[in-house]
């Protein structure tokens, strides 16, 4: 017999995985977009985060970035430029 104990004490719940494989995911929201340099060229390398959060995301080489299983929030968008 197992026995488990669950305690919620605040956050969300994105996604659980079970040992038999099982996967469960929230139906949370995504942000996705383009970023670009003045020069109109793709901003690749470049990274996307939100302020204050473990969300982040990398730039791509077309320019596209997404950053998945968002929840609700307001959020301050941030661009980290490595040079």
């Amino acid at each position: 017999m197992r026995v488990g104990f669950l305690r919620h004490v605040g956050g969300a719940l994105a996604q659980v995985y079970w040992p038999d494989g099982t996967l469960w995911r929230a139906s949370l929201g995504e942000l996705s977009g383009f970023a670009t340099r003045r020069s109109g060229a793709p901003a690749a390398g470049v990274a996307i985060r939100l302020s204050q959060t473990n969300y982040r995301a990398t730039v791509d080489s077309s320019g596209a970035f997404a950053i998945p299983d968002l929840v609700p929030g307001p959020y301050q968008l941030l661009v980290e430029e490595p040079r």
